[in-house]
């Protein structure tokens, strides 16, 4: 066990890691899906969830896009930021904001799973993932893979 260990943590110190990547594939995912959502809420609606869109489905598609997309864009912001504290905490935002998305597909699947399809686990299982991808990001790397490359590591907490 102790080996396994070890060698996941090598592993571990091995992948590299650029944040800044990430977040710039994550801004522009964010403003894509936003865009879609708020500028397109019926179609998306429908494509989802098919049958009656209703007025308040609607508004509830294009306000979500709206977070959706603005998000994106603080993120493409702020992703070349030189401190790193900031990408850190847009980590851990995005870590609990995926984790609190994913417990309401799941509570939405668990009292009435008649009413949702396969298409409502699938988004309890990206948003898991996301959810976890980020806390992995967040709480798990040191904090000079925020860090832009060409400044000075002062802290390894």
């Amino acid at each position: 066990m102790v080996k396994f260990v070890a060698l996941a943590a090598k592993l571990e110190e091995s992948v590299d890691l650029n944040v800044n990547k990430v977040l710039q594939y994550h801004a522009i995912i964010s403003i894509v899906v936003g865009g879609i959502a708020f500028f397109l809420p019926h179609g998306l609606a429908n494509t989802l969830y098919g049958g009656e869109l209703t007025h308040h489905l609607h508004e509830v598609v294009r306000m979500y896009g709206a977070l959706t997309l603005a998000q994106g864009w603080l993120t493409h912001a702020t992703r070349q930021a030189g401190d790193a504290r900031v990408k850190r905490a847009m980590s851990e935002a995005y870590a609990v904001s995926y984790g609190l998305q994913m417990l309401a597909l799941a509570r939405a699947q668990w009292t009435s799973p008649d009413s949702h399809t396969a298409l409502n686990i699938a988004g309890i299982a990206l948003f898991a993932s996301l959810s976890a991808f980020y806390a992995y990001v967040r709480w798990r790397r040191t904090i000079k893979i925020f860090e832009l490359p060409t400044e000075q590591v002062k802290s390894t907490s």
